[in-house]
């Protein structure tokens, strides 16, 4: 049996199974294959031609981190415009929007204050409360983040920071 059939390759956390025989490359990396760019045919050694397919999906893989790093920054750079133009309405906003009212960020204030004199035990369950906490705010804000990234793609003209005004100026988190 051919050594290559029925390989696998790892893949991030998966693994897949091909069935086929493939072609060892290091073999052939001289030979010339046809490719299309930008609808002209060229010939091209096989070698230039996987090395072009690396660079474009790392190229891609890394234009969409670059995007999703913008788009957070939109979104933290509007939040901070908010606060700069009118601290109270944002901080209202954004505190309706997380389901905390100001008492209880004062509450919380006061919480770490109490918390050293707490014992070891009662410290670890507060611990976790707030570390669940934490994560369910983070998957919120995650929710949000990808809500304005669709409408961003649907609607070309859809712009963050005067929704995040109109909203603060209407009072609503919807």
């Amino acid at each position: 049996m051919d050594p290559n059939f029925g390989t696998t390759e790892d893949v991030g956390m998966e693994t897949q199974v091909f069935d086929t025989p493939y072609l060892e490359t290091e073999n052939y990396a001289n030979h010339v294959v046809k490719v299309k760019l930008d609808g002209e045919e060229l010939q091209v050694p096989l070698s230039e031609a996987l090395a072009g397919y690396q660079r474009q999906a790392d190229y891609t893989r890394k234009t969409q981190e670059l995007a999703e790093q913008r788009n957070q920054m939109q979104y933290a750079a509007t939040i901070q415009a908010a606060l700069e133009r009118d601290p109270e309405a944002t901080i209202d906003l954004l505190a309706r929007h997380y389901n905390i009212s100001r008492a209880q960020a004062a509450a919380v204030a006061d919480e770490v204050d109490d918390f050293q004199s707490l014992d070891p035990q009662e410290q670890k369950m507060r611990e976790l409360d707030r570390r669940v906490a934490s994560f369910e705010e983070y998957q919120s804000q995650l929710e949000v983040e990808k809500e304005v990234q669709r409408l961003q793609q649907r609607y070309s003209d859809f712009d963050v920071p005067t929704v995040v005004q109109t909203a603060l100026r209407l009072g609503t988190t919807i």
